[in-house]
């Protein structure tokens, strides 16, 4: 299914509100009319996709019944198969305390399972956390961020993850730019009884301590869980598959492992005839012999008047959930390739979270703080931009306290192992699982690099062995020789290690100190001042939809240092958004 709304209660008046509330919130989604399920403990929405409709829900009998929002595929079946295995498999939790492992197998995709059974309703997510779900305090819990901020009774603002958002791309914790409305937490199965949404603890997903095994001996054991992977996506989606091949390792990876089972997937490409990642593309189809479809995002035409303006930005924030990554006032082609990729029920992938195979965080095999992690990735803005009563360092410090959080510690260094925990654990789940879950709402999506027993197989491996892309190019010769041959983005094949030159410049990246990177941002941002003209005229096109300037997010930010083109964009949303707050 696209979207979900689960409203937890008997009826009353106040559960009639809600779901007159959620009713017009989805229709302006572009929903179509949903199934209703009604039980003694609540009401359940369930919402096709909005390209490709998909069989997401089925009823058991005497009310019991298993619906998945997102995309999965458990024990190689997906569909009407996929929901009788959970069905059969799906042991519930009676006590708090108990971990709350419902499956015996892996239940692999991005996606929230939400499972009546033996008079219980459970409701758990990936164990990731990639797909987001969210809860207001009236105890609704939905899918779509804008349907249960209609659903709830306050709309105080959150200063934290109004700035999370439009420096980092994401809130992150359960926190959103609501206060009353929460992200729910992939650590527990949540069980819905008597008027009541009770947790119930998972098994945590520990770091793994990096064993000195050879570097192939690594290889050996990550390609056996690709294949696994691959084997169960291929056969539960019977090859009917997209995905993106650009000049980098994963997409090569991905693309390499459905060949060798004999897809011929629809494959594409990013970008104008002058990239890079397009030339590389092209190579790589001519020599393996399938199709490649070239999309040049640029050429897609858009009306030139402000009404036509105004119902792009109109469609892309109920398109995208009100907060998408990237911002809502682009020309509509992002919205459009989108929804290209998952026409006729095809299932796309995408390679996002591969980096857990690289040295993401380009730290050295040291430990280290909560705090230089901020400085070393979520320190990316300009400190003048911080509008008055608003500190940088309260808003690092919040963003330690997080860090730490998510990895259940406190007060100490972050081992090594716990560095690289972080990545798929906190920028995979909250930065890409946001734009996970939008592709969720309109077909078929996933993101099969970071499924759960790949990120504790590359946990284990040194960091050493992942500089320079090392394991990752392994594993690309591993599945296949010839593709690895091909050239790359980084100026070399991945048939080989990296040059001299190539080490040397990721050497120095590495040993650059936290410290001084916190300030990279700034110095950047002051260059980029020089063509702040420019972008403020393309921008510009949409200052009539804000005809009181930039009112409401005034009071968080000093906008005239918002020069960074992605942090304007977003907040230049957040005002969209906090304009139309209470209409949908």
């Amino acid at each position: 299914m696209g979207a979900f709304t689960l409203i937890v209660g008997g009826p009353t008046p106040a559960r009639d509100n809600l779901e007159r509330s959620q009713n017009a919130s989805m229709k302006r989604q572009g929903y179509a009319e949903p199934e209703r399920l009604e039980f003694e403990d609540g009401v359940l929405f369930v919402y096709p996709k909005q390209v490709s409709p998909t069989t997401n829900i089925r009823s058991f009998g005497a009310g019991d019944f298993v619906a998945v929002c997102g995309t999965f595929f458990y024990r190689a079946r997906t569909g009407a198969e996929g929901l009788a295995q959970i069905y059969r498999d799906f042991s519930g939790s009676d006590g708090g305390e108990v971990d709350f492992d419902p499956l015996p197998v892996p239940l692999y995709g991005t996606y929230i399972c939400i499972v009546r059974k033996s008079g219980r309703l459970y409701v758990f997510t990936d164990r990731i956390g990639l797909y987001k779900a969210f809860i207001s305090d009236t105890s609704v819990i939905s899918s779509s961020f804008l349907t249960t901020v209609a659903c709830t009774t306050s709309l105080r603002p959150n200063a934290q993850a109004i700035f999370e958002y439009v420096f980092q791309g994401a809130t992150y914790g359960d926190e959103t730019v609501i206060e009353s409305v929460r992200l729910l937490s992939p650590h527990y199965g949540f069980a819905i009884s008597q008027d009541k949404v009770d947790q119930r603890r998972r098994p945590a997903l520990e770091p793994p301590a990096a064993e000195k095994l050879s570097l192939d001996d690594h290889v050996d054991r990550i390609h056996h869980r690709l294949d696994r992977l691959f084997d169960d996506c291929v056969e539960a989606f019977n090859g009917r598959i997209d995905t993106a091949l650009s000049g980098g390792y994963d997409s090569r990876l991905i693309l390499g492992h459905l060949l060798a089972r004999d897809v011929n997937p629809h494959v594409h490409v990013y970008g104008t005839d002058e990239d890079e990642d397009v030339k590389i593309a092209r190579r790589i189809a001519t020599g393996e012999g399938f199709r490649l479809t070239h999309i040049d995002k640029s050429r897609y035409q858009v009306g030139k008047n402000s009404d036509d303006w105004a119902e792009i930005v109109d469609r892309n924030f109920h398109a995208f959930d009100g907060l998408p990554t990237d911002g809502i006032f682009d020309g509509g082609a992002d919205l459009a390739t989108r929804q290209d990729r998952v026409e006729e029920g095809v299932i796309a992938l995408n390679g996002g979270g591969g980096e857990i195979l690289r040295n993401f965080f380009y730290l050295p095999d040291i430990p280290w703080s909560a705090g230089q992690l901020v400085w070393t990735f979520y320190s990316q803005f300009d400190r003048r931009a911080f509008g008055s009563g608003y500190r940088p360092s309260e808003y690092q410090q919040r963003m330690r306290e997080k860090i730490e959080g998510v990895l259940g510690i406190s007060g100490r260094r972050l081992t090594r192992a716990e560095v690289e925990r972080v990545y798929p654990v906190f920028r995979c789940r909250y930065w890409m699982g946001r734009n996970s879950s939008v592709n969720n709402r309109l077909g078929l999506m996933h993101t099969p690099l970071v499924e759960p027993a790949l990120v504790e197989a590359a946990g284990r491996v040194p960091v050493g062995q992942k500089n320079g892309g090392r394991l990752a190019a392994r594993l690309i010769r591993r599945v296949s020789k010839k593709l690895a041959g091909y050239d790359s983005a980084y100026g070399y094949s991945f048939d080989e290690d990296p040059p001299f030159s190539a080490a040397l410049k990721e050497k120095m990246a590495l040993y650059r100190p936290p410290l001084v990177r916190q300030w990279t941002f700034r110095v950047k941002s002051t260059v980029k001042r020089k063509d702040l003209d420019e972008r403020r005229a393309t921008a510009a096109r949409f200052d009539f939809l804000f005809p009181h300037g930039l009112s409401a997010v005034a009071q968080w930010f000093r906008t005239d240092y918002m020069v960074e083109p992605a942090q304007f964009n977003r907040m230049r949303t957040l005002e969209y958004f906090f304009q139309r707050l209470g209409q949908s």
